[in-house]
């Protein structure tokens, strides 16, 4: 959306049906903050935009339009300069496999690529994201970094306590490793509920709880490959 003066946003509007959606990119945000990542995920917030900014759309699209014109939905950072490459598939998939096997060797020029994908792989396990690796939401800006965005699959209870092992995290960062540790539920909780458009039919009592299980399976799935490899073959990078 443009809306005026030059400020443009990517909207991600209420539908019915759609209530969370929106929420869950403004707590992946606030998520991303906590464990010290913020810098590869676009900053969002809740915004309610009148439907006339959508003109048509507002119909064709079927959004939620409340009782004084507005619709809600979370609004981040537009990035015009975004696109995408095959890492999802093939030899781009089975090149980084590699690099994040305990004690591998990464060549000098992937470093960063191997542990922007490292902490995107801890990111999306933590909250049960499990439409990334395809060809849209793995895209890559000017620098040539990756960014993690569209992440409203996430913050689901019965994903987070019954879909997907931690077995494929193998390698992350040491900083990141540490924030596991103090990014409990209750701590993401106190930073969303700081924007009440987010907040206000988000959290099911089970989300949370859900998410400190995971967290806690994490934990220890790491503290195994750690006992067994070593900190410097599994704690990559700082």
């Amino acid at each position: 959306l443009d809306l005026g003066d030059g400020i443009e946003i990517g909207f991600k509007p209420e539908r019915p049906g759609q209530t969370y959606w929106w929420r869950r990119e403004i707590v992946s945000y606030h998520f991303a903050r906590l464990l010290g990542i913020e810098g590869r995920v676009p900053p969002v917030v809740g915004r309610r935009v009148a439907a006339s900014m959508f003109g048509r759309f507002a119909r064709r699209d079927a959004l939620v339009v409340d009782a004084e014109g507005m619709v809600p939905g979370s609004a981040s950072v537009w990035m015009p300069s975004l696109h995408g490459e095959e890492i999802h598939i093939g030899e781009g998939r089975q090149e980084w496999g590699r690099w994040l096997r305990p004690g591998a060797h990464i060549p000098a020029e992937h470093r960063e690529r191997a542990r922007q994908i490292a902490v995107l792989l801890v990111f999306d396990h933590l909250m049960g994201n499990f439409d990334r690796w395809n060809c849209c939401n793995i895209p890559i800006d000017e620098h040539d970094q990756l960014v993690y965005r569209d992440n409203d699959a996430g913050w689901q209870p019965r994903i987070l306590d019954h879909v997907g092992s931690p077995s494929h995290i193998r390698r992350l960062p040491r900083s990141l490793y540490e924030a596991l540790a103090r990014v409990t539920g209750d701590a993401l909780r106190a930073a969303f509920e700081r924007d009440p458009m987010a907040s206000v039919g988000f959290v099911v009592p089970e989300a949370m709880p859900a998410y400190d299980r995971r967290r806690q399976k994490l934990l220890v799935h790491l503290r195994r490959i750690i006992a067994r490899h070593g900190e410097d073959a599994v704690l990559a990078w700082p």
